[in-house]
């Protein structure tokens, strides 16, 4: 007797790639997708013409995702974002983000003690053990590391947008901090 189908649940890239994966190791495969079509968040859709993205649009440079489409041989095509150029307001004034060198000499919402800091973190970032910080929260791991509250809200705004989460009460700071170096590697935005 034929063993029972692998289910999987999402026609999202993720749950796409699992499918393929399975189907490519000689086992059936049932997907289920409660959208119309497939791409889960990864979509993008148009009105009044412009481009709504349903969700995010991003592939870490040499990472599993970008491993897995290029095995299946499905092609893309897009961009490596400026770093350099982001804007932020907070408290009714518009800044630099610290994207890179430029950003980070520029913005006026760190003090020259917390540029140093942050960019010390960001250095030091390929050798922190992540194992380490598995069971520790972004929040009490961030709220540990950075005592200045403007530098600690910067650094959650980058784990956040590497990660797309925003639950710093629950999500490891191991794999954020796993993502956000992913990321800092280099990002693919796709067209």
């Amino acid at each position: 007797t034929r063993p029972d189908p692998v289910v999987v649940i999402g026609g999202g890239v993720a749950g796409l790639a699992a499918a393929t994966f399975v189907a490519r190791s000689g086992r059936a495969v049932m997907l289920f997708e409660r959208a119309a079509g497939l791409g889960g968040r990864a979509v993008t859709s148009e009105s009044g013409g412009f481009r709504w993205n349903l969700g995010p649009h991003a592939l870490y440079q040499g990472g599993a995702a970008e491993r897995s489409l290029k095995e299946f041989g499905v092609a893309f095509t897009g961009g490596h974002p400026p770093t350099d150029s982001g804007v932020t307001i907070f408290e009714g004034a518009l800044d630099r983000l610290p994207g890179g060198p430029r950003g980070l000499l520029a913005t006026h919402l760190l003090s020259a003690r917390e540029k140093e800091k942050l960019a010390a973190f960001l250095t030091s970032l390929p050798r922190i053990r992540l194992e380490r910080l598995r069971r520790t929260s972004v929040e009490d791991w961030a709220s540990n590391r950075f005592r200045e509250p403007m530098l600690c809200r910067l650094v959650l705004a980058l784990l956040r947008l590497s990660t797309y989460t925003n639950a710093d009460d629950r999500f490891s700071a191991g794999a954020a901090l796993s993502q956000l170096r992913d990321g800092l590697r280099g990002v693919w935005y796709l067209d």
